[in-house]
């Protein structure tokens, strides 16, 4: 996001980070009150010398940093929202000292029904994806094919980080139940890596799973993958099996690589299809009835064309990046009335 808002012109700063690809930036997290005190001190001088007309927080550390100084300094801020934990009394005061709250859904939206005036202060803004996941290309790369020992088998996917909230383990049940049921041939893909070593025992259970179900020769954790557009590709169909998704980024990049998607009707995800259209929907944990949506689709393939041919046109028209940039600078310019 910062380098589209640069690109339109805006004159960016960026926080929590270091200097990236010309942007500059501060360090924000802090460590003790005494430190957070100096960082206050510090951003407000570093305002008033560059003459900033808007405080832009895409996390609760910074709002509140955001709206303590925006406060002092009469500056207008704008929070950006982008899960459902709550935070107390600091969630309080960011809410307070924040001029619009822009959320990512209306799942994360709910999280401030209770806070005076929530309708009038806070809005959804989408995510939305880049023109690359549009395009068509070569995919000479294949990913998938070295797993497999027949070309004819139907390939069920997920993507995300390795943690428990993603569920990778009801992924694996799911695939259990459609390799048990199923007269298709199928193989399960797992895509993602946590990056944390205290994750590293769920891995293991994920591990131990799949050989206790004998999935050894269906079912593989590919790890990190460096290029998701050909993993989707190579896929027929995706699965988001998260049970509280404030809004899957990776579904929109899934619907625009034309896969069919099944998920569960909670969190962002229903802001993002619609069910028996650009993709299913189902229960919250219900995942009976979400391995038989996937096995309709299995026994279906016109069915997964279709819904996927929808799924892109869905995207296209409604979760592009620019589209997202463009509310959020309207935004801006709301504030500052320009």
């Amino acid at each position: 996001m910062s380098e589209t808002l640069k690109k339109a012109g805006v004159d960016l700063y960026s926080i929590p980070f270091d200097k990236f690809r010309g942007i500059k930036c501060f360090r924000t997290i802090p460590g003790s009150i005494f430190r957070f005190i100096k960082l206050v001190v510090s951003l407000i001088r570093f305002c008033k010398k560059n003459k900033i007309n808007i405080l832009y927080a895409n996390e609760i550390k910074v709002a509140l940093l955001a709206g303590i100084t925006g406060k002092i300094l009469s500056i207008p801020v704008i929070w950006h929202a982008h899960d459902f934990t709550t935070h107390g009394k600091i969630d309080s005061l960011c809410y307070r000292w924040s001029s619009r709250i822009i959320t990512v859904s209306n799942a994360v939206r709910a999280r401030f029904r209770n806070f005076p005036d929530h309708k009038s202060k806070t809005c959804v803004i989408h995510n939305g994806i880049s023109a690359e996941w549009y395009q068509n290309r070569e995919n000479s790369e294949k990913l998938l094919d070295r797993h497999l020992s027949a070309s004819d088998v139907i390939r069920i996917g997920m993507a995300g980080r390795l943690a428990p909230e993603k569920c990778q383990d009801l992924f694996i049940t799911i695939f259990h139940f459609l390799t048990k049921t199923s007269s298709f041939p199928l193989a399960g893909f797992i895509a993602g890596e946590s990056g944390d070593e205290s994750l590293i025992p769920y891995r293991n259970e994920l591990k131990n799973q799949i050989i206790k179900n004998g999935l050894e020769n269906k079912l593989f954790l590919l790890g990190h993958i460096d290029h998701l557009i050909t993993f989707l590709d190579e896929i027929d169909i995706f699965v988001l099996p998260s049970k509280r998704e404030p809004f899957g980024l990776v579904t929109l990049e899934a619907m625009a690589r034309e896969k069919p998607i099944v998920a569960f009707r909670t969190g962002g995800t229903p802001d993002i299809i619609e069910d028996g259209v650009t993709g299913f929907l189902f229960p919250d944990g219900d995942w009976k009835s979400m391995a038989e949506g996937i096995k309709r689709l299995i026994n279906d393939p016109e069915l997964r064309v279709k819904i996927g041919k929808n799924a892109k046109h869905h995207v296209e028209q409604n979760f592009t990046l620019e589209k997202s940039m463009e509310s959020i600078l309207a935004v801006c310019k709301n504030l500052v009335n320009l």
